[in-house]
């Protein structure tokens, strides 16, 4: 049974695995390449013969801009973009990008390191963006590749190159308030996934005191507040009672899928 569990999550996530890539026309070897956690398998993982690693499912995830909860198997076949795609092509993001930072074409050509023609034939669509010069803008210029090939928003300024990975390994007090941060942000999500938390920001969304939502749920203002506190859980009779009277479910309540 367990086995059988564990191959239907694999095929699962190779499957969105697949949907994603497809979305954002890249090749298992663009991210491949790109995943800041070696190694990585696109092919098999898509075919469903392992899953990835957590930390490598979360690089995805930031790789692409997609929700972590949806990878995972959340909701439909409808990839949940933390943030959509931009509209239009790798050309019309390079002279975006030009004219955002207020480059001539032969002052681009300087940075880069090429024939400032080479830059006008780009950008007139002669010859195509490639992986290669995509990768040259994020070295010399520090605009993500990802958003120049796929208008991956996210991805735009600050990206994730190798060159930081490697800074961020010799220098272990950034990486310690990276952790920290991280954590910090990690506590703040798993306390509005806790029922009580949940509770007392739907009853003040809705403009209920402590008190109106314990006298229509029939409980104490203290057993409402200990409820809320996280001090004690719901009686299955009273979560009907507050999901009801606060028009939710009671699996949203308890943290399982979101509030209309």
């Amino acid at each position: 049974m367990e086995q059988e569990r564990n191959r239907s999550e694999a095929a699962e996530i190779g499957r969105r695995i697949r949907l994603v890539r497809s979305k954002l026309n890249v090749t298992q070897q663009q991210i491949e390449e790109a995943m800041p956690v070696k190694p990585v398998k696109v092919s098999q993982y898509e075919c469903g013969k392992c899953v990835p690693r957590r930390e490598q499912l979360v690089a995805f995830c930031a790789l692409c801009g997609v929700s972590m909860e949806w990878m995972l198997g959340g909701g439909t076949d409808e990839i949940v973009f933390l943030r959509p795609p931009e509209e239009g092509t790798p050309r019309e993001r390079l002279v975006q990008m030009r004219e955002e930072l207020g480059l001539t074409q032969a002052a681009l050509a300087r940075k880069l390191g090429v024939n400032s023609s080479y830059i006008s034939h780009l950008e007139t669509g002669r010859i195509p963006v490639t992986e290669r010069f995509a990768e040259r803008i994020e070295g010399r210029i520090g605009i993500g590749r990802f958003w120049i090939l796929y208008g991956d928003s996210t991805q735009k300024e600050y990206p994730l190159t190798r060159e930081m990975l490697e800074y961020l390994r010799s220098d272990d007090r950034l990486r310690r308030q990276i952790w920290e941060r991280m954590e910090a942000r990690n506590a703040k999500h798993e306390n509005e996934q806790k029922p009580g938390s949940r509770i007392q920001t739907r009853r003040r969304e809705m403009g209920f005191t402590q008190q109106q939502l314990a006298d229509r749920v029939h409980v104490t203002q203290a057993s409402l507040s200990r409820i809320e506190s996280g001090m004690v859980k719901p009686s299955r009779k009273t979560l009907d009672a507050l999901s009801e009277a606060l028009d939710v479910t009671r699996e949203w309540i308890l943290g399982v899928e979101t509030a209309e």
